[in-house]
């Protein structure tokens, strides 16, 4: 599957005050579509849902760089989304490319039509401790990936696991992998959005290592108006682990 999208939709790069920002876009009949993965996700990381969506959608799936913060990283993927045309358009994002939805919402409401928050949070504070940023700050980028790829590596044959050891170990730079953790680490709780509950779709698991129940609750209790759908034995990554039931609740809340 992930070979179908790079040879279907092939990665291109998209320079944005002199950042070079790789996306994968399918320029499909329908409303844009901004994907946003997690921490250590490329644009690449949503290939089930480009290649079932991209033709009626058109569907930018963007490999964003690391900001100072979370505002000043939504404020440059608002600028790089309307330098493609797109002044309106849906957004999907996971784990922290979720955080980064809320934030991009925040900063232009009328910019975004329907926000999807899968695997996220709107307070990473139960995720956070001083050890761990501790660590990140101490180490170098190379050691981090190597961690992480390592953990991966120990982990059972999976889809999972091929994808993530593919996505990190060969498109993902040490740089951008440590830049992401450590952003998660110093990130702040999201302000309040002035955007409509009813217009929101909170997905979550009911097995997720990373987004704690507590986190999960949190992201209930902010937008209680929400459509919200818990999938079984997601993980993490369900877009990935459970494609099937990941899309259906996608395409319901999209009218797809």
């Amino acid at each position: 599957m992930l070979a179908d999208v790079r040879q279907k939709f092939a990665v291109s790069t998209v320079s944005i005050d002199g950042v070079s920002v790789e996306i994968t876009r399918t320029h499909g009949t329908g409303k844009p579509l901004i994907m946003l993965p997690g921490a250590q996700g490329t644009s690449e990381t949503f290939y089930r849902q480009i290649l079932a969506w991209g033709a009626v959608r058109d569907v930018i799936s963007i490999n964003y760089p690391s900001g100072k913060n979370a505002a000043s990283q939504a404020e440059f993927l608002l600028k790089l989304v309307k330098s493609l045309g797109i002044e309106n358009f849906d957004i999907l994002g996971t784990s922290y490319g979720a955080y980064l939805a809320q934030w991009i919402a925040l900063a232009s409401p009328a910019s975004v039509s329907r926000l999807i928050l899968g695997n996220g949070f709107c307070d990473p504070r139960p995720a956070q401790t001083a050890e761990k940023l501790r660590h990140l700050e101490s180490s170098a980028p190379e050691e981090i990936k190597e961690e992480v790829l390592g953990r991966l590596e120990k982990s059972p044959e999976s889809e999972l696991r091929s994808t993530m050891l593919d996505l990190i170990g060969k498109k993902q730079t040490a740089q951008a992998v440590h830049e992401r953790m450590l952003a998660v680490q110093r990130a702040g709780v999201v302000p309040i959005l002035v955007f409509p509950d009813s217009n929101i779709l909170l997905i979550d698991c009911d097995n997720d290592p990373l987004i704690s129940p507590e986190m999960r609750e949190t992201l209930r209790q902010r937008y209680p108006g929400a459509q919200h759908r818990t999938i079984a034995g997601g993980g993490h990554y369900p877009y990935i682990s459970t494609p099937d039931a990941y899309n259906r609740i996608v395409e319901s809340f999209l009218s797809l």
